[in-house]
């Protein structure tokens, strides 16, 4: 098989999703410096926390840096000693911190910066997020959402406590491993922005998007999610009461206690002067028995590849800037109030479907030995998320049947079937799948779904797209153009 072309003539794939992975690869290399601590145990390049069986209590709060500060180095600076005197003024030990760094550009000295400041603490840093929102959607360089992980002085009852404005969340570690992992749902929630001057409120929907993100990462190495936190940044004229009613809905459906933080906001703005515009991003903590990580849930050569999606199309939070991008050079800057633009109302229905959670699913088929892996299309799609997965194992997934096309995805191809545009989408957006599983069996893994399914408000679809081989890359054939799509994860 012959190497595959660049990816070239794309600007996201350019300057969103390989700069991102660069400054990815940097936050990776300086957080694995702070794990030098007795109680965070290290495997395959991830950390967790170990605590003593006689020390049960973990207590999880989290921080947005000062609303004012411009500078990264000092906005960091000043963010780390709010967080240290929070952990002070509540006896609080911090043991870990996780964090999203939302930047204008993601320039790497400046990402170095900001790690750098974080280091100074001396709290390591267990996991990060680096995300690209662009100047279009930032007003200031950055802006930090920060998780922390601490131990408090004495034993607390699990549940959620606020003391001084601050919320602090408690639960027992009950002799497992602590883990955390952090996302947002990037520039996604100019559309639920957008929706809103059409007279549709689906702003709650953005914390779907949070959700999946996290929580289906998590899912990965079957952890329990016991708490998660989302900071919402936004202008003064949003209206953040929906997101903290449906927060409360959330959190009851999925099993978690739900940390959600609104606070008013220069750093983000909308498509246009004056208008709404918030931002969500923050991490999901949870337990994992020390046996998992050994473990290790990793596909096979043979097995089946599995595609899910939910019941409706959706772009989940994933190469959402080039989307915006062509909007606007197509129909305008209000292209959603254009009213030669048939289908607005159409796509805009389209792009504020929030991503479906694959984390109860994807729990429930690790934790039967039913799927060997999971996979869910976020940052990177076919490429990132699905075909270098693979290679690290040295496998080739070849697939042959996807859930067809939506009129809403094929919109977004502009009639051009071509091999590059064609591999382009694929490395941009879910295109029809949103998230897949490997598995030995496979007519036990489809019964198993459907029986999953059964009785649940919240359904999945499932169907066999291939099967998995040596050695390591992706073909796809999504039945587009006259070419299959090769990627090898690079």
């Amino acid at each position: 098989m012959k190497n595959p072309k660049n990816l070239k003539g794309d600007e996201y794939i350019r300057d969103v999703i390989k700069k991102g992975d660069e400054g990815s690869d940097l936050l990776g290399k300086l957080s694995r410096k702070s794990w030098d601590k007795d109680y965070i145990l290290q495997h395959n390049c991830r950390a967790y926390i170990k605590l003593p069986e006689n020390e049960q209590a973990v207590v999880v709060f989290q921080l947005a840096g000062p609303q004012e500060e411009t500078d990264p180095r000092k906005y960091t600076k000043k963010t780390m000693e709010r967080l240290m005197q929070i952990a002070k003024e509540n006896d609080l030990v911090p043991l870990a911190i996780a964090n999203v760094i939302d930047s204008q550009t993601g320039d790497i000295l400046m990402l170095e910066d900001i790690m750098n400041e974080m280091l100074n603490s001396g709290i390591p840093i267990i996991n990060g997020e680096n995300a690209i929102l662009g100047k279009e959607r930032m007003n200031h360089p950055v802006s930090l959402a920060i998780t922390c992980i601490a131990k408090p002085s004495k034993n607390l009852r699990e549940g959620i406590f606020r003391y001084n404005g601050i919320a602090f969340a408690a639960f027992y570690h009950r002799n497992q491993l602590v883990f955390a992992n952090s996302d947002g749902v990037g520039t996604k929630t100019e559309f639920y922005e957008r929706a809103l001057e059409l007279g549709m409120e689906r702003t709650g929907n953005a914390l779907r998007d949070s959700l999946a993100m996290k929580l289906d990462d998590a899912a990965k190495q079957c952890i329990s999610v016991m708490v998660v936190c989302d900071i919402v940044e936004h202008t003064e004229n949003f209206n953040p009461t929906n997101l903290m009613s449906y927060a409360k809905h959330l959190s009851e459906k999925y099993n978690f206690r739900y940390l959600l933080q609104c606070e008013g906001s220069p750093k983000f703005k909308g498509y246009k002067r004056g208008v709404p515009a918030f931002n969500v991003s923050g991490s999901a903590v949870g337990l994992i028995p020390e046996t998992y990580i050994k473990k290790e849930f990793v596909p096979k050569a043979g097995d089946f590849l599995i595609a899910l999606a939910g019941e409706k199309p959706s772009p989940r939070s994933n190469g959402i800037t080039a989307k915006r991008k062509f909007l606007i050079e197509k129909y305008g800057l209000d292209w959603h109030l254009n009213q030669e633009f048939k289908e607005r109302r159409e796509i805009l229905e389209y792009l504020t479907t929030p991503a479906t959670i694959f984390y109860p699913l994807f729990t429930y088929l690790l934790k039967q030995e039913i799927a060997t892996a999971v996979f869910h299309l976020s940052g990177g799609a076919y490429n990132g998320k699905l075909a270098r997965p693979l290679a690290k194992h040295s496998l080739i997934a070849v697939t042959e049947s996807l859930f067809p096309l939506s009129r809403e995805e094929l919109f977004f191809l502009n009639q051009d079937f071509s091999e590059q545009n064609i591999k382009n989408a694929f490395a941009k957006w879910p295109m029809g799948a949103e998230g897949f599983f490997s598995t030995h069996e496979l007519e036990s893994a489809l019964e198993q779904i459907n029986r999953f399914n059964s009785g649940k408000a919240d359904k999945y679809r499932a169907k066999l797209a291939g099967r998995i081989y040596s050695p390591g890359a992706l073909l796809l054939n999504p039945g587009m153009g006259k070419h299959p799509v090769h990627f090898d994860g690079s």
